[in-house]
């Protein structure tokens, strides 16, 4: 008796349990900095090599937008390359090294509720063969 109430709450809690099926899905990211490189500014992720005078760490909080019935807005990447772009500028860089943007979650749901952008800003005195890369 008890081997078939056993048998009987597995197949219960099994057949719950259904693969769902779906179709692929490729999701292509694209950070586009050729509209601050024509401006003569240069976002790198790593080091640059040539010469150039380190002005700093810059470090950029962006936290979205909560509302009550759609909860946190997504950031588009493009407003926080246009923030860091700016802020940067501001304080005379006319590069970034170093550049990365970051996400921090809610404990309790996927929800970004942060977004970090930060590089080490440069003033780059000779581009190398007319740029930064």
């Amino acid at each position: 008796m008890r081997h078939a109430a056993l048998l009987l709450l597995a197949v219960a809690l099994l057949s719950g349990c259904g693969i769902t099926a779906h179709e692929r899905k490729v999701e292509t990211t694209f950070a586009d900095f050729r509209p601050y490189s024509t401006k003569g500014f240069y976002f790198l992720t790593g080091e640059y090599n040539g010469p150039f005078i380190p002005l700093g760490i810059l470090y950029v909080e962006v936290t979205p937008a909560l509302s009550a019935s759609t909860g946190y807005e997504i950031v588009p990447g493009s407003v926080l390359i246009e923030t860091a772009y700016k802020e940067a500028r501001k304080l005379g860089a006319n590069g970034m090294t170093e550049f990365k943007i970051t996400a921090e979650h809610s404990s309790t749901s996927l929800s970004i509720t942060k977004y970090i952008v930060s590089g080490t800003l440069i003033l780059i005195t000779e581009p190398e063969n007319g740029n930064a890369d």
